[in-house]
């Protein structure tokens, strides 16, 4: 069922371009052993327009004209990859028993949908996806340096680690999480929709956002930046605290709930 990708190259390199923390073959100099030898597996003929990487694994993703895709990594973690390229999109998997080993190498062309999923730390630089979706699990962390572009986003949080984007710009944010699970936003965004409970948090006090709604419940926390509107709902011990007072606010708090304005604390 899987449709074949061409590999043109298949090479040997010394050292790698990414921090390799957590890996299991990081130990190695503890062991008296020989470091790992580095390989690059490249493939080409690639055709997408969807990208979905499973980690745990660190990613690298640039834009360009031609669409190519390098893996970095010792030889017994690049034999356990699940790449697979059709009419979906991309796929790519790495093995989770050997987290952060490898580094993914991906330059894509546009991009109308990316997924996330499962410890990524992906490094970018001005790139431009039509519709970005964040799904966080279990205790893997999901970390998105540099500048983000997105019409839409989808942030799910089912786990206990922590998504981050250090900087995003988006016209619709949305974000779920029903765990203890920590979402960290910063940058610009038009609407920002939060649907919270348990012992989530998310912390969006450095994304300016013209239209903000919260619903809080149980134990979650939400601090926001609302620039034009609030509409926040809190029950049982929830909080939500606002950053900048709008114009334009409506507050539903009830049991021990509150909505907080924290003035000079931005």
């Amino acid at each position: 069922m899987k449709k074949l990708l061409s590999v043109f190259t298949f090479s040997f390199v010394l050292i790698g371009l990414f921090n390799l923390t957590g890996c299991a073959t990081s130990n190695w100099w503890h062991r008296g052993a020989k470091p790992p030898v580095m390989l690059t597996q490249k493939y080409g003929s690639l055709r997408f327009n969807q990208l979905t990487i499973i980690g745990p694994v660190n990613v690298i993703v640039t834009q360009g004209k031609q669409q190519t895709l390098t893996l970095l990594g010792d030889q017994e973690t690049l034999g356990k990859y699940v790449v697979h390229n059709g009419r979906h999109g991309l796929l790519v998997q790495a093995p989770a028993d050997r987290p952060y080993c490898s580094t993914v190498y991906i330059t894509a062309s546009f991009l109308q949908k990316m997924r996330l999923g499962l410890g990524v730390l992906l490094k970018a630089n001005k790139l431009e996806v039509l519709n970005l979706q964040v799904v966080g699990q279990g205790r893997s962390d999901i970390d998105v340096k540099g500048q983000i572009f997105a019409a839409r986003v989808e942030i799910e949080q089912q786990g206990q680690g922590k998504i981050a984007f250090s900087w995003l710009a988006s016209d619709k944010v949305t974000v779920r999480s029903n765990k203890n699970g920590v979402i960290y936003l910063a940058g610009q965004s038009y609407r920002l929709f939060a649907d919270l409970s348990d012992h989530a948090y998310l912390d969006a006090k450095y994304l300016r956002t013209n239209q903000v709604m919260v619903q809080a419940e149980d134990s979650a926390r939400a601090d926001v930046l609302p620039l034009d509107s609030l509409r926040a709902s809190t029950i049982d011990s929830s909080i939500v605290g606002y950053y900048h007072r709008p114009s334009d606010f409506k507050i539903d708090s009830q049991d021990s709930s509150n909505v907080l304005f924290l003035p000079g604390a931005h």
